[in-house]
């Protein structure tokens, strides 16, 4: 610009040219180029391109009109405290390598404007007209909108662009978005920044999902919706500040019928189960031509009694689709009503989906599934969260994610009291046996089992909207989920992978389907120096799936994952499995994991009297045939048998199916005082349970001991108020195996 008279002055006189030609109204119609100092003091008008090169020194303290592009390459650009107004009449575009630094912005433009680059605006933004294109760059606002105008169309965003609010931007107008460009990747209010929605703006879903930060204070108005997809979902991440009234959050479900473990991470005093999840909507009858799908894409059936005043969907059946979880005594309800029951009424819903809304019920198992859906609106959980319960010590504990993002649980555990703290439960959806509705994954110690699609290696993380269980070790349990519980694993469907120490064994049980196998349940078991060969916290329960079940058993409970001290000489893992149909081709799977080299185990078939070494570094299959009506076939058929050898050292089904020798006495009997003496004679070294109860079969107490082998006597003492009457004293080894029922009189002094 003025090259042509730069000759002319040199050193402060020509700073002084350029102090004059701005400070005086200017109307400049060729190509501008500044690549010295520029400072604006008054009125300027250029009528083509301004750049501002990188060698240049610019200021804006005074008003500048632009009817072309401008293009910034200056690093250093001082945002001063005037204004530039866009006031073309064809689109113009902000350019260049570097962030332009504006104070005062206005646009005036019809076409809008185009940002090819990040842009700051540091002071007062006014859209009188048109549209500011994000076009995948950034916008860092220092200030806020004029409140003089009300331009529903001032920001048009992308899924790749970004705003950053660093200022008091809720003191101006609303953030208005254009309604056909208005999802974004990520909003982020900084701790001293305010915002406020005038409508609506999406948060983009998919592998590369967008975020938004709250440090400061961020009112949703009701227009934010975190979106969802199969690639991802969007979310809220570590927030100090706060986002205030309603947000929708939507969660994708892949076309698979069906049972999830599901939650709404809102607050909605109003929102009721069929508002949310039905989308307002229950069908009434199996008519076609009545079927009610208000948003198709969105929403599922609920079903339950047929009783469509309840909110139910009429289906073919009266099989629930929703349950609740009862903690007393660790069952599922029935449904409840979706009508008039608030989807807060609960944590979590166990909610079984057959897709969207757009499945119609009267073709039953055979209607074609697709993917939905499921969403809610309310206000978000900010800050900390906490979560009560109360109840008897060893309750499981239902609980739903309450954070619009996935959390570590393994932090929210550290925080937490009242809980087992080193295991947890969630459902998978994507496996079990022909029924394929899904089945318990059970993670403890470092590992989960079954390895299943969605969980193909340990992880702690838990997604957005998804439940959870718990158990608990006090009659209070209290979870914590603070901030730095969130993380952003979204991309993969249920988490991340863990670090595995120990050594431990997988074993699946598998259907034969066609020329593959169907995975149908599992089991583990972990070994490692710190764990007892009791049933402690350390060893996690299994809860039993709608069809096949395998487990490990101990005391005769039934364990998903049993944690065991390093095996020794003929140490047993004793598997159970229960409802195998008849005449199917199973299959075991046994994967072991970070064996050590002198630790060996054979599967010991008890039906066939076989054993069959299990491979150490590999994959064992056995394959066998159930006969539902013949338990013998399969519920007790199995046990795995350890020796710390070598793989020729050989391990007979005798040897380890020995019958048990020894007695066991009661001394004095009766008792007459508040303790006795229980004695085994000859019996073989091991861990025992005790457990002794009253002819109504209500336990008075248990007491477990080790044995070193042999003869010897443990004292038992008698809980205070213990009635006089016949009692039963029972006494086990670890596997469950009955050594000597004896009867106890007890009798007052």
């Amino acid at each position: 610009m003025f090259q042509f008279l730069l000759p002319l002055f040199t050193g402060k006189k020509r700073y002084l040219l350029f102090f004059i030609l701005v400070f005086f109204c200017c109307y400049v119609k060729a190509q501008t180029v500044n690549s010295g100092k520029l400072y604006i003091a008054g009125n300027m008008y250029i009528n083509s391109d301004f750049t501002n090169n990188a060698t240049a020194s610019y200021q804006n303290d005074g008003y500048l009109y632009l009817t072309g592009n401008f293009n910034n390459d200056e690093a250093t650009m001082n945002e001063g405290s005037g204004t530039i107004e866009f006031s073309g009449t064809s689109m113009q575009k902000i350019n260049g390598t570097q962030p332009p630094d504006f104070h005062h912005v206005k646009w005036t433009n019809p076409a809008g404007v185009q940002m090819n680059v990040n842009v700051i605006m540091g002071g007062t933004i006014s859209p009188v007209t048109g549209s500011l294109y994000f076009n995948d760059y950034a916008l860092a606002m220092g200030g806020k909108i004029n409140l003089a105008y009300t331009n529903t169309n001032a920001f048009n965003v992308t899924n790749k662009s970004d705003l950053f609010i660093n200022g008091d931007a809720a003191a101006g107008n609303k953030l208005y978005f254009d309604p056909s460009a208005n999802t974004i990747h990520d909003v982020n209010i900084n701790s001293s920044g305010t915002g406020a929605l005038g409508n609506a703006l999406n948060i983009t879903a998919g592998s590369s999902f967008g975020t938004v930060t709250a440090s400061g204070s961020f009112d949703a108005a009701g227009f934010l919706t975190l979106k969802s997809d199969a690639n991802g979902t969007a979310r809220v991440s570590n927030s100090s500040g706060t986002i205030s009234n309603y947000v929708t959050v939507e969660r994708y479900i892949p076309p698979r019928r069906a049972w999830r473990f599901m939650t709404a991470p809102v607050n909605n005093d109003t929102l009721t189960i069929r508002t949310a999840w039905q989308e307002g909507a229950n069908n009434h009858d199996l008519n076609y031509a009545t079927h009610q799908d208000p948003h198709p894409g969105y929403g599922t059936d609920i079903t339950y009694d047929n009783d469509y005043t309840k909110g139910f969907d009429v289906n073919t059946t009266s099989n629930p689709s929703i349950r609740t979880w009862i903690q007393s005594n660790s069952t599922w309800n029935v449904a409840p009503p979706t009508a008039s029951t608030l989807l807060n009424a609960y944590s979590a819903y166990y909610l079984f989906v057959r897709g969207s809304r757009a499945v119609h019920l009267e073709w039953a198992t055979g209607a074609p599934t697709d993917p939905t859906i499921i969403r809610a609106t309310g206000r978000l959980n900010n800050n900390t969260y906490t979560k009560t319960v109360t109840g008897n010590i060893g309750d499981y504990l239902f609980i739903g994610n309450p954070f619009a993002s996935s959390i570590n649980l393994a932090n929210v555990m550290a925080s937490s009291t009242g809980v087992n703290t080193n295991k947890f439960w969630v459902w998978d959806p994507s496996f079990n046996g022909s029924y394929g509705v899904g089945g318990y994954v059970t993670y403890a110690n470092g590992i989960m089992v079954p390895v299943t699609p969605s969980y193909p290696n340990p992880t702690t993380v838990i997604q957005g909207e998804q439940g959870f269980m718990v158990q608990s070790n006090a009659t209070s349990s209290t979870l914590v989920f603070n901030q730095n519980c969130k993380v952003a694993t979204e991309a993969n469907v249920f988490g991340k992978q863990g670090l595995v120490k120990n050594s431990y064994v997988y074993v699946n049980l598998m259907l034969h389907s066609a020329d593959s196998l169907l995975l149908v349940d599992g089991t583990a078991a972990i070994f490692g120096p710190k764990f007892s060969d009791l049933i402690d916290q350390d060893d996690a329960i299994k809860f039993p799936n709608q069809n096949e079940n395998i487990a490990m058993v101990r005391f005769n409970r039934r364990m998903a994952i049993e944690a065991r001290p390093l095996p020794k000489l003929t140490d047993t893992l004793f598997l159970r499995m229960t409802y195998l149909s008849t005449a199917q081709p199973y299959a075991l799977l046994i994967k072991p994991m970070n064996t050590p080299s002198a630790m060996q185990a054979w599967l010991i078939d008890k039906y066939l009297n076989t054993r069959t070494i299990v491979k150490p570094k590999d994959t064992t299959l056995y394959n066998f045939t159930a006969n539902y009506y013949d338990t013998t076939t399969y519920m007790r058929r199995f046990i795995i048998v350890y020796h710390r050898g070598y793989e020729t050292t050989p391990v007979s089904v005798a040897a380890v199916a020995k019958t048990l020798n020894g007695s066991v006495s009661i001394l004095p009997n009766p008792v007459t005082g508040n303790s006795f003496e229980i004695k085994l004679a000859n019996v073989s070294k091991g861990n025992y349970k005790a457990e002794i109860y009253g002819n109504d079969g209500k336990i008075l107490l248990v007491k477990y001991f080790v044995h070193a082998g042999g003869n010897n006597s443990y004292k038992i003492i008698l809980p205070p108020g213990t009635a006089a009457g016949f009692y039963t004293v029972s006494v086990t080894n670890s596997s469950g195996q009955l050594i000597q029922k004896t009867s106890l009189v007890i009798t007052k002094n």
